[in-house]
């Protein structure tokens, strides 16, 4: 079964669970939220529209039923939510008679927060640590084998100490992020 492209909701073809998410705006802007929110942080569109579809759904959802939903793939759904399960932003919960998997979205945003912090924004401050030094030796080695000019180098470096510096703030940051939590 061949899935359409993701689109905007008003040129979605109608079928009975897109026309019932079109009859309410709120879930239209719910969704659209989520997605636009998705993308700023780096992320697919998609990942965020499954959140806003679930946060706006009074019963738990199968993969098949946000596919149709959403117009998106199956491929795509089964991602999003296992990103957002990851996050803490939905759950898996069982519905009796059913084999299928279903999920509901967390509405305690705080939770959400901690669940991305600790899954997104810590890990890749402790690696970038370790990738600035990296870079700053191969500057280094790049200068030693002529692949830069003095005036390069110079100018690189600058901006890697900068870049350094702003690191060491985000780093001298976590801590205090970690006792609000």
């Amino acid at each position: 079964m061949k899935h359409p492209k993701q689109m905007a909701f008003d040129s979605i073809s109608t079928n009975v669970a897109r026309s019932e998410i079109l009859k309410s705006k709120s879930k239209q802007e719910m969704i659209e939220i989520g997605g636009r929110f998705s993308q700023v942080l780096g992320f697919p569109r998609s990942t965020g529209q499954i959140y806003g579809l679930l946060y706006f759904s009074s019963v738990p959802l199968s993969l098949g039923d946000i596919c149709i939903k959403l117009g998106i793939s199956k491929a795509s759904t089964s991602t999003g939510t296992r990103q957002l399960a990851t996050w803490g932003a939905i759950r898996k919960v069982w519905i009796p008679g059913e084999r299928k998997d279903y999920y509901e979205a967390i509405d305690d945003l705080m939770h959400i927060f901690k669940g991305s912090y600790r899954a997104i924004i810590k890990p890749r401050v402790n690696s970038s640590e370790s990738r600035i030094n990296k870079i700053e030796k191969s500057l280094d080695k790049d200068l030693k084998m002529l692949l830069v000019t003095k005036t390069d180098y110079e100018f690189m470096n600058e901006r890697l100490t900068k870049l350094k510096k702003i690191h060491s703030k985000i780093s001298k940051a976590i801590p205090i992020l970690e006792k609000l939590f």
